[in-house]
Parts: structure tokens; C-alpha cells; sequence
């Protein structure tokens, strides 16, 4: 079963991928700007993994927006301090979790200040529509999003609350 770090493993930097035409409002993080139904809910997506954060902004580029890296600093103190949800190792809990998000169920995850997990794997919108009509299971979509490897796999660290966005402090930006 993959596992991702544990927080007080992760490096002190954290990645946020973007495109250029959200890099002003980047500059004044809204936990409640981002998209609703995605695998933790609402919140400012970072990565510790420097690769998926350029992967992101690369495939949300398009037109005259360029992709854009945002690197921060993140400061565990502050965590600690925070209410927040681990997933160390993708389970029930976890995919039920993803799969209530993404099809807009209430967010199960809004008292917590962060979600920290793997980043799900697979083709979302073809997955949904398959178990909406009736063709897949709810352990189908389990399998098939959970990571298909033996070591770290990409992470999520989602900042959900104004409270939260304080552990970060913006260290870089660079359009790709």
C-alpha cells in the first residue's frame, strides 16, 4: 500500500501550482476562491512535491496563460496548533471522503483547518459518470483511485481556513 511523509517529514516547502491569469489574486490567498468539488473540497491545494506542482499549472495552462509555481514556506509550529485530518495511507475513509467531494456532497471536511493525503489517481469525470449510471461500484472507484505504486506517492496538503494559510509564507514565483 503507497504511503505518503508524515507532516513533520515534509520538507519545509510546500508548491502550489497556477497559471498566470489567477497570479495577482495568488498574492492574497482566499481559501474560498477554488474549486467546490475536488478530492478534499474547497480549499488552497500545496504539494511538498515540486514535479506535481508544475504538473498541475502545466495542465491548467491554456491560451495566453502561462503555468505558474508558487513556492512556500511552511511553518510546522503553526500546525500543530490546527485541527486537521491525515490520511497516511489511501483507505475507506479517504476514498469515501473524495468521492462525497467530488460528486458535491456536504464537505465532511469543514471543521477541519487542513486535509493532508494522496492525491487520488485516475480519471475522475469518466469514473463518476460510470458509477452514477450503475456501470461501476463504489469499490470499483475506490481501486481505481488509489495510487498504483509501493513507495511515497503525490501529496495534498489543503489549507482550508484563513486560520491555516498562516502557517505559509511565499518564497518564490515563477512562470514556467
Amino acid at each position: 500500500m503507497p504511503k505518503i511523509k508524515q507532516l513533520d517529514q515534509m520538507p519545509k516547502i510546500v508548491y502550489h501550482g497556477s497559471t498566470t491569469e489567477h497570479q495577482e489574486s495568488l498574492r492574497n490567498i482566499s481559501v474560498n476562491k477554488g474549486r467546490i468539488k475536488i478530492d478534499f473540497g474547497q480549499g488552497f491545494y500545496t504539494t511538498s512535491i515540486k514535479d506535481q506542482a508544475i504538473s498541475w499549472a502545466e495542465g491548467k495552462s491554456y491560451s495566453q496563460y502561462k503555468p505558474l509555481m508558487l513556492t512556500y514556506e511552511i511553518d510546522f509550529d503553526i500546525i500543530k496548533l490546527l485541527k486537521g485530518i491525515k490520511f497516511v495511507f489511501p483507505n475507506d475513509k479517504w476514498a469515501r471522503i473524495i468521492y462525497n467531494n467530488r460528486i458535491g456532497l456536504a464537505n465532511p471536511l469543514g471543521g477541519f483547518d487542513y486535509t493532508y493525503g494522496h492525491l487520488a489517481d485516475g480519471v475522475m469525470t469518466t469514473l463518476l459518470e460510470e458509477i452514477e449510471s450503475g456501470i461501476k461500484s463504489f469499490d470499483d472507484f475506490k481501486k481505481e483511485i488509489i495510487p498504483d505504486c509501493n513507495e511515497f506517492y503525490y501529496d495534498q496538503l489543503v489549507l482550508k481556513t484563513a486560520r491555516s494559510i498562516k502557517m505559509i509564507n511565499q518564497i518564490n514565483e515563477e512562470v514556467l
